[in-house]
């Protein structure tokens, strides 16, 4: 009858599906997969199934989430890994639950500290994040995606010659630009190796962080800034209909205005279908202009 897919990196994604009675015979299983026009949009594991009857007969409704629920509700062992590499975050954290996963790294490596408490998710994180400084994500077929290529394609949203869209927004999100991070290099006492921002120092503005090298690398400034520079613009997109759109994967937006936005990534995408029919909903992420 009607469902709700959400996807966003960083986080599991959900699936809720409303579903007349009728030829389900006795339901009884722990995972699901949706599939639309031969395209996997959801691969995970059901939380909860609701049957209700009414006069207007029986429903159900399935409640999931993807892999990385799995790896949410699991526990860690406490560990203290030194050097630790995709490998053997793969062998440790996530091949133990059957879960597939997609690495293109060069073979960079960490240290991480497990402690009690802390779930495989969490493990994947801190290790993505001290070692490609981008956030794991779970894709729309249930891998975990630690460090992927780029790919070539890109989805061209546009009323006349792209995907038609029927309401976009551009939000310039200041508040994420750091003009400076000051870091403490490994042995040293002193934050006195300093990263500036020129978008920031163009737009005027003054935002100072401090980083420990010992715990998230040398280069964590670098990391800071640049992360907060590639999620300054998020451009936000309505299709009336759907649209087969993986996270992370490139983007660009001509409007009706005839403003253009390049270099952009999707980080979140909404598929539902209702009476209405389909819809599709992305949010997409980049680098906002500096001063003309």
């Amino acid at each position: 009858m009607s469902f709700t897919v959400n996807r966003e990196i960083g986080a599991a994604d959900d699936l809720t599906i409303c579903l007349a009675q009728g030829g389900l015979g006795n339901l009884n299983a722990s995972r699901i997969e949706l599939k639309i026009g031969g395209h996997i949009e959801f691969s995970g594991i059901i939380d909860e199934l609701s049957i209700s009857e009414s006069r207007s007969g029986e429903l159900t409704v399935i409640y999931a989430r993807s892999t990385a629920g799995i790896l949410l509700d699991n526990e860690a062992k406490p560990a203290d890994y030194n050097n630790a590499d995709s490998a053997l975050i793969v062998q440790n954290h996530i091949a133990p639950f059957g879960i597939d996963c997609i690495c293109d790294d060069d073979g960079e490596y960490t240290d991480i500290s497990i402690f009690k408490g802390v779930s495989h998710w969490q493990v994947i994180k801190s290790f993505c994040d001290k070692c490609y400084g981008k956030e794991p994500y779970v894709n729309e077929e249930g891998k975990v995606v630690l460090c992927e290529k780029d790919s070539d394609e890109t989805l061209y949203f546009c009323n006349s010659g792209g995907i038609p869209y029927s309401s976009a927004i551009v939000n310039s999100k200041y508040y994420k630009l750091i003009s400076s991070v000051h870091t403490k290099a490994l042995g040293r006492a002193e934050y006195d190796i300093e990263h500036t921002n020129e978008l920031a120092k163009e737009l005027g503005i003054i935002r100072t962080r401090y980083a420990d090298g010992e715990q998230s690398g040398n280069d964590a400034g670098i990391r800071m800034i640049e992360s907060g520079n590639e999620s300054s613009l998020e451009v936000r997109i309505t299709v009336p209909s759907f649209v087969h759109c993986t996270l992370n994967c490139r983007c660009a937006v001509k409007l009706n205005s005839g403003r253009r936005y390049e270099s952009l990534r999707c980080v979140k995408v909404k598929l539902s279908l209702s009476r209405n029919g389909f819809e599709t909903a992305v949010v997409l992420s980049g680098i906002m202009e500096g001063r003309e």
